[in-house]
């Protein structure tokens, strides 16, 4: 049953008298909700409370602006239309120049003579460039890239008395399609080290060795260099291929210039002056180079020494506390006079704190270049500073492809002791392929140090995972 409605009810729509009548049929302003117009925002303002509904929308004249009841109060009307984005459109646009039209051809009736006067030299060429890749795509038999890949720099400084060691790797590779990927080979290589200095005027023979490819080779050269400059040419020819790499040449200057700390305590928490005991040798205008790096600190050094050497008494050489806590690098290398030589940078970790602050800090030096697989290994040396505490404990922690492989907790850690971290290592593969460990140190789940990488050779005394 339909509900009886109050107020003045309307049968059928209210129409003008006939269609020739112009006056309008009610007014906007008495009507509830609805959109209204006004004159004035006074005059906005003046609607009563019956007449508006929640979003009805009022023009002004005044203003020429239309506004939305919203929460008892007037706003201003946001249609739903976005444009941002011809905004955007409109920002970007390219305005028209006389003369061109929107788009021009900047390049000149000169640029086009010079290609029509060399027009057949340039045909010629890309002839020549499809002729070399037909060729190459229909190319039968082996293609192969052999070479000597460095893994140092190609140019340094060598310390009379010091191993001298070149670090490269016998790269060997063969395809039998252009279009195919290169494979290595796995091939072993004849080695050939020559040198060229003040001793050899032309390049001579001075080592022979037989070399993996793939694998990293290191070869100490020290005994065989001159002082000053040493030219070192290495060439490497498969033993299965017959092919042999472009040769490779290393720049290494032999100077007396040398420094070392081997009696610097970097195992000590250091609270205040940090006095570092160096060696020094070489009888040249020389000047020495300290920094102490960490955490928002760096602090540079230098004292220009000359012709002075200090081998048999060292010179206590002071930098100043960084003043907060934390570990921090420490650097010391000699320079001569014209920067031309410059000696290997000597480098601990060192702990810094306040005297008696109770906090708890490690740092990590000597790390290994390469650890090995079924072999004991001397991973790092380490310290820890606990406060007052003469031990302490840590959990040591090794992984291999996101496995833990190892997991040691250390309850009874010396504080302020050269400690060192070995492994005895037994990480069963499906094949000698070398691989990563990474090594982490903790403390009740927080990292006592930054998690240590060491690459691993897995060729010495593979044991082949059975099946």
């Amino acid at each position: 049953m339909s509900e009886e409605l109050k107020g003045t009810n309307v049968y059928s729509p209210i129409v003008p008298g006939t269609s020739r009548d112009v006056y309008p049929t009610h007014y906007s302003i008495y009507g509830q909700g609805g959109h209204k117009e006004v004159s004035t925002i006074d005059a906005r303002n003046a609607i009563t409370a019956d007449r508006l509904t929640e979003g009805c929308v009022v023009y002004v004249k005044e203003t020429d602006k239309e506004y939305q009841y919203k929460n008892g109060e007037w706003v201003d009307y946001q249609t739903n239309f976005d444009d941002t984005v011809l905004r955007e459109l409109i920002d970007e646009k390219v305005d028209k120049v006389d003369g061109k039209d929107l788009s021009t051809n900047d390049f000149t009736d000169a640029d086009k003579e010079v290609i029509a006067i060399h027009s057949e030299e340039i045909d010629s060429l890309q002839d020549s460039v499809n002729d070399i890749y037909q060729r190459l795509d229909s190319t039968t038999g082996v293609q192969y890239y052999i070479r000597v890949q460095n893994n140092g720099d190609k140019s340094f400084t060598s310390q009379k008395g010091e191993p001298c060691v070149l670090n490269f790797t016998f790269i060997s590779q063969e395809r039998y399609s252009y279009n195919d990927p290169y494979e290595n080979t796995g091939e072993r290589g004849k080695c050939e080290i020559f040198i060229k200095n003040s001793v050899s005027a032309d390049y001579t023979l001075i080592k022979t060795l037989m070399v993996n490819s793939i694998t990293a080779t290191k070869v100490d050269i020290a005994e065989y260099l001159a002082n000053g400059a040493n030219s070192i040419m290495v060439k490497i020819t498969g033993e299965v291929t017959g092919q042999a790499t472009p040769a490779y040449t290393y720049n290494v200057t032999m100077t007396s210039l040398s420094v070392k700390a081997d009696t610097f305590q970097w195992w000590t928490l250091y609270s205040g002056t940090i006095s570092i005991p160096l060696y020094i040798s070489g009888n040249v205008n020389k000047t020495l180079k300290v920094t102490l790096e960490g955490e928002n600190y760096a602090k540079a050094y230098e004292q220009v020494l000359g012709n002075v050497i200090y081998t048999d008494t060292a010179l206590n050489f002071s930098i100043d506390h960084p003043g907060q806590t934390g570990v921090y690098k420490l650097s010391v290398y000699l320079e001569n006079s014209d920067g031309t030589i410059k000696t290997k940078t000597v480098s601990f970790n060192i702990m810094c704190a306040s005297e008696g602050e109770q906090v708890k800090l490690m740092c990590v030096n000597n790390l290994s270049e390469k650890a090995s697989n079924w072999s004991n290994n001397k991973l790092f040396e380490y310290s820890v500073y606990d406060g007052d505490a003469t031990a302490t404990s840590g959990t040591f922690s090794i992984r291999m492809d996101n496995l833990t492989v190892y997991t040691s907790e250390e309850s009874t850690i010396p504080t302020n002791t050269k400690n060192s971290f070995s492994y005895a290592m037994e990480i069963e593969t499906v094949d000698d392929t070398d691989f990563e460990i990474s090594v982490a140190v903790s403390d009740n789940g927080e990292p006592l140090s930054d998690t240590m990488i060491f690459p691993v050779s897995n060729s010495s005394g593979f044991s082949a995972t059975a099946g």
